[in-house]
């Protein structure tokens, strides 16, 4: 539960730096080595936009796929360290879709986050009703509410 968090909330915290840096002075666009080039061109292809930051010593890139946000971070030598893409509930698996409708049938889901680390797979969706939101993750077939909290009246 944490480690799914901690991952979304680094997430946002490259993307972010991605973009500016304090002051709102914009970075300067970066090239990465050979090494995360072809990794990279595996995975997503040539025509994926390549949008390169530095987050410490390993690369950042924020690029869209089928009109979802993804991030992809990887370490110099190539090797991916996490995918991260943010969508709506088109984005879920049907099994996982109904995984979550079955607990939460009278919510809406608003947003879907997919996060892949290591050999991990975790949806993280929120969802909410006219009085609540709730966040849930899932991984191997169980999901576990992390957070619920009351809107404002």
């Amino acid at each position: 539960m944490l480690q799914a968090q901690t991952s979304v909330n680094k997430a946002a915290l490259f993307t972010s730096t991605a973009k500016e840096s304090p002051g709102n002075v914009s970075v300067k666009p970066i090239t990465t080595n050979s090494k995360v080039q072809k990794a990279f061109m595996r995975a997503f292809g040539e025509n994926a936009l390549q949008n390169w930051s530095t987050a410490g010593r390993n690369f950042l890139n924020s690029f869209y796929v089928d009109g979802v946000r993804t991030n992809v971070l990887y370490s110099p030598k190539g090797n991916l360290i996490y995918t991260i893409a943010y969508g709506a509930e088109q984005q879920l698996p049907g099994d996982v879709r109904k995984l979550v409708k079955s607990s939460y049938y009278d919510y809406d889901i608003t947003i879907v986050t997919e996060v892949k680390q290591n050999e991990r797979h975790i949806w993280v969706v929120q969802l909410q009703n006219s009085k609540e939101v709730i966040t849930a993750r899932i991984e191997n077939d169980e999901m576990e509410q992390v957070q619920q909290f009351n809107k404002p009246e």
